[in-house]
């Protein structure tokens, strides 16, 4: 019998190691692909938790241009200019174990930077040039915007905004001013990443301004651009993250709240996911985890409704039990609506939720949403996260254990006290007699 129990023991672990392992492969290959896949700028770029979104260029400056001469452009765009791809943000969610009082630390929130393209760069100057004397306005901010996003995607910030900012002269002489709108937002995220909140918000803020008219113009010239709910869902998310690193959580939870309630009108759910993940992580700085458990259970349904994660798994996966060795399942294709990119995603939030618990004196709870992101993140294949998720259940477990010891001394002294002077009364009313 034992040594049944012995040999049913050894193969189960080979069989969860194998399981194990093939989850981590998955990871990998998820990893690799996020982090070379580039984004369509004439395409509205996924929203990802805890990071800021860019509004995409619009329709009549998305479109190939014409770039006349050979003369001025010697690239591979064949004879037009075409918008450069740009790199995506937050190949892995940011939101992990990172305490509040780190918050007003600069985020670089970018993956492998990209070398930059010098020969692109100098033709695309001398372009820009061509067009603004053949007063083609369009098509000279094109040129600024690519070379902004050449210089976005190696991570000089600094070089970035300014071309953004270029990019916006042209077609505020054009008056087209959802031009302004997606140049305001590639701003406000370059300004983020940066460090530079208040100008981040102060930018956001100008492009709230000039939604109504962008989509009025786009409406009345190429038929659509993005609808205004999605704009403003965009920029108010930015600035509910500025204000999150600023330390202000009031205001945060404030700009959450809109950005939701924009998110509503938006015919794709990954809008709302991504900012309900916001809104939980805004509410748990302010300490009502009630609130945050809410934003997070939502966030955790609509994982579900995507596809992210199967019914029958949800307990397994995001709940409270502890992970059967037979449970392990194969992650899906590593693409960016995956099991394994929703799953990191729901990992990193809850370790974020947990951390800000503890912060908060609120030890079960922080063990609690410890302990799902442990279960998530073994299953995801994401032991880095699992080893440190683990480390802080066990933390949360003793300090709770701590704190009812400490609790019962306190008790135990505050009843010796008592007794004591009860004793000194007495001894005091025999003196008397």
């Amino acid at each position: 019998m034992l040594r049944r129990t012995l040999c049913r023991k050894f193969l189960l672990k080979n069989r969860t190691m194998a399981t194990v392992r093939q989850a981590s492969l998955q990871r990998a290959r998820y990893k690799k692909a996020i982090s070379q896949q580039d984004i369509d700028s004439s395409r509205t770029e996924p929203f990802r938790t805890g990071v800021p979104h860019r509004l995409p260029l619009p329709p009549l400056l998305s479109a190939p241009t014409p770039s006349g001469p050979s003369l001025f452009f010697t690239g591979t765009s064949q004879g037009a200019i075409k918008p450069v791809p740009r790199r995506p943000l937050a190949p892995e969610p940011t939101l992990t174990v990172m305490e509040p009082t780190e918050g007003a630390a600069p985020v670089k929130t970018y993956g492998c930077p990209r070398q930059v393209s010098n020969s692109l760069l100098s033709d695309l100057k001398l372009l820009s040039q061509a067009c603004g004397r053949a007063s083609r306005p369009l098509a000279e901010a094109l040129c600024y915007w690519n070379m902004a996003v050449e210089y976005e995607a190696a991570f000089l910030l600094k070089e970035a905004i300014a071309y953004f900012r270029k990019f916006i002269f042209p077609c505020v002489r054009a008056g087209y001013t959802p031009g302004v709108v997606a140049g305001l937002s590639s701003i406000a995220s370059a300004l983020y990443c940066q460090g530079n909140y208040s100008e981040a918000i102060t930018a956001c803020e100008t492009a709230l301004e000039a939604v109504p008219e962008a989509i009025h113009v786009c409406e009345s010239t190429t038929g659509g651009w993005v609808t205004s709910s999605l704009a403003a869902a965009s920029l108010l998310n930015t600035i509910g993250l500025c204000f999150t690193q600023l330390l202000d959580y009031e205001a945060a939870t404030v700009a959450f709240s809109r950005a939701l309630q924009h998110s509503l009108q938006v015919a794709d759910q990954r809008v709302e996911k991504a900012i309900c993940a916001n809104q939980a992580s805004a509410n748990a700085l302010v300490g009502d985890f009630a609130k945050a458990e809410s934003c997070l259970e939502r966030h955790i349904e609509l994982s579900n409704t995507l596809g992210a994660v199967s019914e029958r798994n949800v307990e397994t996966t995001l709940g409270l039990k502890g992970l059967e060795s037979d449970e392990y399942q194969a992650m899906g294709p590593p693409d960016a609506t995956s099991r394994t990119a929703n799953a990191l995603e729901t990992s990193a939030v809850l370790s974020r939720l947990g951390s800000l618990a503890r912060v908060h004196g609120e030890y079960e709870s922080s063990r609690q949403f410890y302990q799902r992101a442990y279960n998530l993140a073994i299953r995801s294949g994401d032991f880095e996260h699992a080893v440190t998720a683990s480390c802080a259940i066990g933390l949360a477990k003793g300090t709770e254990s701590i704190k009812e010891t400490l609790s019962a001394i306190q008790q135990e002294s505050a009843g010796i006290e008592e007794a004591n002077d009860y004793d000194l009364e007495s001894v005091q009313d025999i003196s008397k007699n």
